[in-house]
């Protein structure tokens, strides 16, 4: 990402400022300089803001970045363009305020456009969407951006000091390892599972064992002792429940067809003989349902006689039926007709009665047409009555508010001429304050200055005293070292060479003897000089062993003691030469606290006449929006009052609610009038209709009359003929054979019933006694007995069949399962090992004591290391790198930074670097770091770099090595920006951006160094 332009409007001390990054060349090194407060921070602040809404430092909140000499209801903006991956984006980002006069504040607004030809495109408008869009396209959160792209004043050199679980949180932002605790994790907890999983698989085994059949079997009922941990045993044995299960299921099958056989004979017999009772019991019934057949022969005779006269009436029964039917019918015309002309009657009378009531009513209908006529014409103001009334309301309510206005206009306008015109002419005096606050600023630096001097006098004292306490400390060690060495012992060469060779002297002394050759060299020995013993010269080795330990040690002191000397005169040589004088910090103070009281006294006056100023606005605003509101009420009153009299000319009413009454009492009077008319119409028209319908009804019947009695009258003179023939004497003799007629069915039934039953009885009753001879008698008790015993030994065997087939196939579902839980239990089993295993070391049980997350940092630490130690190395002359305290211990440990001193060829805690020192060391971790996250997110592209402050701590060699550093960083095409106030950068650096401070206000301009 590379910045291109910056716009920051009400921003901290910018009130409307462009800075243009384009005019630095992308390979060019340049310097940000100002004075203290001058707001050159905020140029990062505007940068991280556009981007993520928040500041550059985590203790400057957004809230505090508004300037305070803004217009009121202007926002603060802040518009950012930059390029990434050949794209041109333009960030539009607006912060919240309350405006005057507002409750709450105004919402905050974010735009992202980009570039397409020549024309900015607007690509998200919402916040949300495009804060989402910024970290897709820089694929960076906001605290790795501002590690990576900006190193903040006071904050860079963090990363360095912090332990190992600060570290851990930064890398772990960085490099995204959470992925790895996470993985770390779940296989702990999965490993955890299997555990409980395999003990649930045992579980399931031992209660489906516990379910196995032993079928009463010795040798199945010892195999079930067996528990689930002896599941290769219980698989051995699975095959025999099986094969011991079958052959009692097939023993037990034969027995039961065995008696099957013996049940099904006794059984035949048995219903033999039931059979042959069963038809000798029917033949006796038989034998007596015939003789109670003959008893019914009379009856039976009596019956056909009654049937022959029925059949041979038939004709004579029919018509008699038919006469006697229409002379119901005739008897119902009349009853009819004369209940018609009852109503008929009635009718004629109300149709009369009706008629006069409808010529009544229609009277009214000229008053009536007169009131409708009012109704239509005065209709809307009706149905606008309720606004009528609001309106009348509101003219009311009118004069109250126009004499109000009149009265608090009189109020301010009195209050106006109370306040003098000369506080009236009068401005807040800013200038005064501006100076008096530049003053204030000269003297708190000098005031600061001198705080410092003080503070490096008195450690430089310090250190000049320490430096004292070391060279005694040196003297001494060297006095100590100078006696050890006087206190050695000298052995010979000769002696030297004995101890070296002191077995082989031994022995060859023990075999020298006088006049006897050596039987080394064959000399003849004239002498055995046995010389210095060997014991005494090993005691002088031993002692002299001793003392040089002791030397070595004094000797290792003494280094130290030098290294601390060089260390303590390299701090002095920081601190060089310092003038502090107690009466200039005094006089300092002085000054500091009567340029503050004469700046609060400044700010009183201005706020008073700024209060004053305020009164006088809104007191003329007041008047404004007054005369504003009376001209406006006068408008809506005379509106209104044009309307009210049209509703009064209209209507011929003052009173709204007179009306209202009057409207709806005539409307229903009208409406009720025309409601009785249609009734009253339709009534008449309805009774016309029935008188109508009953004179057509009266007709009917007299017609139907007429024809009924000549019909009777044919059907008279035919029932005597008919009578005549059959000799029947009179209509009652007729009438009993008629209802007699209604039996003949249920007789004729009863007499074809009767001849049925004796022919079925007699054929039945001679296929029974057939049947009786064919069968063999037994005695049916004994047959019982034989079958009962029998049943019982049968229901044994098929009790005891069903129980061990039930039993085997139980057991065969049963193996399934263990089989299959076996299984799952040794497939599970040969993969938990290396799990568990896994699992531990990734956990930190491992010979270095380190999680999977902590070694993946460590690892990517390392990279951080070497990048950083390739430029430490140069700046410090091949003297400071940075290595990775090696020290086990359980977690994040192993992350905390020791620097190896190649003078002194050991290590040391960094905080023991200088100022200086520690500056060198912080600018090239950071720019390790920024290296290894690019190379190791390869979507990331940087091409700009900013560092706050830091170079005033570097003498002229480390500055000169630090600027070759910084130099190499541009020559990669990065831009590189520094914030500092030492003047040998001005100087040294080709591109300076000044931010310039005036009063309350800053602004920037971009010089170029010849």
């Amino acid at each position: 990402m590379k910045p291109i332009r910056l716009h920051l409007k009400n921003f901290g001390p910018f009130l409307d400022e462009t800075i243009d990054f384009s005019n630095i060349q992308s390979n060019q090194l340049f310097l940000i300089s100002g004075k203290t407060g001058s707001g050159k921070t905020m140029i990062f602040d505007g940068m991280v803001y556009a981007l993520y809404g928040r500041a550059s430092t985590e203790k400057r909140e957004v809230k505090h970045l508004r300037s305070h000499f803004a217009q009121p209801k202007e926002p603060l903006t802040v518009t950012f363009e930059f390029e990434i991956n050949g794209g041109r984006y333009k960030v539009v980002r607006e912060a919240s305020f309350l405006k005057p006069g507002n409750k709450n504040e105004t919402k905050p607004k974010l735009e992202v456009y980009h570039l397409n030809g020549d024309v900015f495109e607007l690509v998200e408008s919402t916040i949300q969407a495009g804060d989402q869009f910024i970290l897709n396209l820089l694929k960076l959160k906001q605290d790795q951006f501002r590690q990576l792209f900006i190193l903040p004043q006071g904050e860079f050199k963090s990363f360095l000091v912090s332990n190992s679980t600060d570290k851990q949180a930064i890398l772990r932002t960085l490099f995204n390892t959470q992925l790895y605790d996470i993985l770390k994790n779940e296989l702990v907890d999965k490993t955890k599972n299997m555990k409980n999983e395999i003990n649930q698989i045992y579980t399931k085994i031992q209660s489906s064992w516990d379910e196995m059949y032993t079928l009463d079997d010795a040798e199945l009922v010892a195999e079930k002792q067996l528990k689930s941990e002896q599941y290769e045993l219980i698989l051995d044995a699975l095959p025999m429940f099986q094969r011991i299960g079958q052959q009692q299921v097939d023993e037990t099958a034969v027995e039961k067809s065995k008696s099957e056989a013996a049940m099904k004979k006794i059984n035949e017999a048995v219903a033999r003989e039931e059979s042959r009772q069963q038809l000798k019991q029917q033949k006796a019934d038989l034998e007596h349902k015939l003789n109670q057949l003959n008893e019914q022969q009379p009856r039976i005779t009596e019956l056909e006689k009654k049937l022959k006269l029925i059949t041979e009436s038939q004709v004579a029964i029919k018509t008699y039926q038919n006469k006697l039917e229409y002379e119901k019918t005739l008897n119902s015309k009349k009853s009819k007709q004369s209940t018609l002309t009852s109503e008929f009657d009635a009718l004629k009378e109300l149709e009369t009665q009706d008629a006069t009531l409808l010529e009544k009513h229609l009277a009214q209908q000229e008053r009536i047409a007169q009131q409708s006529q009012f109704i239509q014409n005065t209709r809307h103001y009706f149905q606008q009555v309720e606004q009528l009334k609001q309106k009348q309301q509101r003219d009311q309510q009118i004069n109250a508010q126009h004499q109000q206005l009149v009265e608090e206009m009189d109020k301010a306008k009195n209050e106006l001429q109370q306040i003098s015109e000369v506080d009236i002419e009068k401005k807040p005096d800013y200038e005064k304050k501006s100076q008096l606050q530049n003053m204030q600023m000269r003297l708190t630096e000098q005031h600061t200055s001198l705080i410092e001097s003080e503070k490096r006098m008195q450690l430089k004292l310090k250190h000049e005293e320490s430096l004292q306490q070391l060279n005694k400390q040196y003297e001494n060690l060297t006095h100590k070292i100078e006696a050890q060495r006087a206190q050695l012992h000298t052995i010979s060469s000769q002696d030297q060479h004995l101890l070296d060779h002191e077995k082989a002297v031994v022995t060859l002394r023990t075999v020298l003897q006088v006049d006897e050759p050596c039987p080394v060299c064959g000399q003849h020995v004239s002498h055995v000089d046995h010389g210095p013993e060997i014991e005494a010269i090993k005691s002088l080795q031993s002692e002299n062993a001793k003392i040089e330990i002791q030397i070595r040690e004094l000797t290792e002191q003494k280094i130290h003691c030098e290294a601390d000397i060089t260390h303590t005169k390299e701090r002095i040589n920081e601190i060089g030469d310092v003038q502090f004088d107690k009466n200039l910090l005094n006089e300092n103070e002085a000054q500091l606290l009567n340029v503050k009281n004469d700046i609060e006294a400044v700010d009183r006056e201005n706020k008073r006449i700024e209060a004053l100023q305020q009164q006088v606005e809104r007191i003329n605003k007041v008047l404004d929006e007054n005369m504003s509101q009376k001209q406006l009420l006068e408008k809506e009153q005379q509106h209104i009052q044009e309307q009210l009299g049209s509703f009064q000319q209209i209507t011929g009413y003052d009173d709204i609610v007179k009306f209202q009454k009057a409207f709806e009492q005539i409307d229903a009077e009208v409406q009720d009038f025309e409601a009785q008319k249609v009734a009253l119409t339709q009534q008449l028209e309805n009774t016309q209709n029935k008188v109508k319908n009953h004179h057509y009804d009266l007709r009917l019947i007299a017609q139907q009359i007429d024809d009924v009695t000549i019909q009777l009258n044919r059907l008279d003179e035919e029932l005597k003929t008919a009578m005549k023939q059959l000799d029947i004497a009179d209509e009652t003799t007729l009438m009993t054979i008629s209802n007699e007629s209604e039996n003949k069915s249920d007789y004729a039934s009863e007499v074809e019933q009767f001849h049925h039953e004796i022919q079925a009885l007699q054929f039945k009753l001679q296929d029974v006694t057939t049947q009786i001879l064919t069968i063999e008698p037994h005695d049916i008790d004994i047959l019982k007995k034989e079958q009962q015993e029998t049943q019982l030994q049968y229901e044994s065997v098929q009790k005891q069949l069903n129980e061990f087939a039930f039993q085997v196939d139980q057991n065969k579902k049963t193996i399934q399962r263990i089989e299959r839980e076996i299984a799952h239990l040794k497939q599970t089993l040969s993969a938990q090992i290396e799990l568990f295993q896994l699992a531990e070391i990734l956990n930190g049980k491992n010979e270095h004591n380190l999680t999977l997350e902590n070694y993946v940092l460590m690892h990517f630490l390392e990279q951080i290391l070497v990048k950083a130690n390739q430029r430490l190395l140069s700046m410090t002359g091949q003297r400071y790198e940075l290595i990775r305290n090696e020290k086990k211990g359980r977690g994040f440990s192993g992350l905390e930074i020791e620097v190896f001193d190649y003078y002194s060829n050991q290590s040391r805690h960094i905080t023991s670097l200088s100022g200086g020192e520690t500056f060198q060391a912080s600018l090239a971790l950071a720019l390790g770091l920024c290296e290894v996250v690019q190379n190791e997110q390869g979507g990331i592209a940087l091409d700009a770099m900013f560092i706050d402050e830091g170079f005033g701590t570097l003498d002229q060699e480390t500055l000169e090595t630090a600027l070759d550093t910084l130099i190499q960083l541009q020559s990669s095409g990065r831009l590189v920006g520094i914030i500092s106030h030492v003047t040998e950068l001005k100087n040294r650096i080709p591109v300076i951006l000044d931010v310039v401070s005036k009063n309350y206000q800053s602004t920037t301009l971009l010089r170029y160094n010849e």
